[in-house]
């Protein structure tokens, strides 16, 4: 949840951007963050938090890689029926319009603002899953 809602903060700033200028754009914002966190005193810098305790699942205390296994490919199959999911699913049109530019999108109906948000949004929560997923 709070993937998705920095990058709605983020996107709406870089929502401006087209063309060649919106992946500089996302790249200048992930490597300004990266900087920004890794010398965060708060953050642990660049070593990251000490001290968080154990994930502990339904009793199943997940301390150690072959522990998590299991959980990583839960969040895998998660991930790929969700994009399945999408791939046949009406956005997809809309998102596959929104290529050639927004113009033939907007004709059709589409709320290409929208959408490019949601399509932001999205694809910031899949690239946030194997961080979640990594073992200790």
């Amino acid at each position: 949840m709070l993937t998705a809602l920095i990058a709605l903060l983020l996107d709406l700033i870089t929502m401006r951007l087209s063309g060649r200028f919106l992946p500089l754009g996302t790249i200048a914002w992930r490597l300004s963050l990266f900087y920004l966190f890794g010398n965060m005193e708060l953050l642990g810098k660049y070593d990251g938090i000490n001290g968080i305790p154990v994930l502990n699942l339904f009793g199943w205390q997940l301390e150690f890689g072959r522990s998590i296994y299991y959980l990583i490919w839960a969040m895998v199959l998660l991930a790929v029926v969700s994009v399945q999911n999408l791939l046949n699913s009406r956005p997809n049109r809309a998102i596959r319009a929104l290529r050639g530019g927004g113009t033939m999108a907007e004709a059709m109906g589409v709320d290409t603002v929208w959408m490019r948000v949601v399509i932001f949004i999205y694809a910031a929560v899949l690239a946030f899953f194997p961080r979640t997923c990594r073992g200790r």
